[in-house]
Parts: structure tokens; sequence; C-alpha cells
């Protein structure tokens, strides 16, 4: 577990570009192979990874995402990081419309929501994933970038990894504390900077 000094130390090494998505890579790039341990987070009742604070600094305390919904302030922290405006929330749709502007081709480095619905009968649930697009791998699968990503070491970090587009099963845990069974499916696109380039006079 990395201390509370040296996560600020790791934070004030960060880059801050040249894009958002390079600065959640540059984590990659300096402890994925070598220190995994520090840019992850293990389940409660673990105490919480300083480093995984800092990203949660800035976000609203509340949400319904995850025990520890630091996917989204990954993002958050990768696109303030960089000059713009995240969405100060640290629920993954929080990135959905009208927050980020959708878009239907995305770029390297544009930010992919994935919702989680009900079974049997489909219902959006409000929980999900964010993380940054790197690429297609085809018509069926992306590689994303991002935070509280499972690997088949750790259940929580930041990685990169192949996600379905489609319908996956997976379990989440609401707020009251209740786990149940899920499918998670990609919802949209958004482009980091929309709201922040649209609201300048």
């Amino acid at each position: 577990m990395v201390e509370i000094k040296q996560a600020r130390d790791i934070i004030d090494l960060t880059p801050s570009g040249p894009r958002p998505i390079d600065i959640a890579q540059s984590f990659i790039d300096r402890y994925f192979d070598t220190k995994p341990t520090v840019i992850s987070q293990r389940p409660p009742p673990a105490s919480l990874n300083p480093l995984i604070a800092e990203f949660l600094k800035p976000t609203s305390p509340y949400s319904n995402n995850d025990p520890i919904p630091w996917c989204a302030a990954f993002i958050n922290f990768c696109i303030c990081r960089n000059g713009g405006a995240g969405s100060l929330s640290a629920s993954s749709q929080s990135f959905l419309p009208p927050a980020f502007a959708a878009v239907d081709r995305p770029q390297e480095g544009d930010v992919a929501i994935f919702t989680c619905f009900s079974e049997p009968k489909g219902q959006n649930i409000g929980l999900g994933h964010v993380a940054f697009f790197r690429r297609f791998v085809d018509e069926e699968r992306i590689v994303v970038v991002g935070g509280n990503q499972a690997t088949q070491e750790y259940s929580s970090i930041i990685s990169e990894k192949i996600m379905p587009l489609g319908d996956q099963p997976v379990r989440r845990r609401l707020i009251t504390g209740a786990v149940v069974s899920v499918r998670m499916r990609l919802n949209m696109f958004v482009r980091p900077g929309s709201f922040y380039e649209r609201e300048r006079p």
C-alpha cells in the first residue's frame, strides 16, 4: 500500500498531457509491471489506497456505483489535470449528456460509458463503468484504459483492458449493501472537454 506522502509525490510527478488518456497511460507505464500495488485497490474491508484517495478528493462524496467507486474519479482526475472540466462526480454515469457531448465515431482518448441493466426487466439501475477509449479490437470489443478494472491478478487496478460492447453478466453491490446480478453494456462514447468548450463565452 502506498503511503500518503508517496501518493502525493506520485501525483506531483504525473504529466499533465498531452491528452487525458496519456495521463492515464502514464500510471500503467510507471507502475503496472514494477509496482502494481501502487495503482490498485484491495476489496473492503481493506483500507483505501492513499493514491486513490487523491483521485477521489475533487469528486462528490456520494455514489451508488461501487463500494470504492473510483473509475469515474480517475477519469475526472485525468481530465482535470489536462486542464479540462470533469463531471466532479464519483459516479460513472455522470459523464453522460448533458455533462459531455456524445460522439458517434469515437477517437482515441474519448470516454466509453458502460451502463448496468437489471435482470430480467432490463431497467437502467444507474451503475456502470467509465474508461478512456483506446481502439476497436473488432465490431464487438474495444480496448479501454481506466481505473478500477479487473485483471487476472488484481480486482481493481489502473490497466488497459479489452471490453465487450454487448451485454456482459456482472455483479454489482448496491448502496444498500445488496449484491445483484446485472447485464452491463456500452451505453455511448463522449468527448472529454465538450462541456467545458461549450461553456466558453
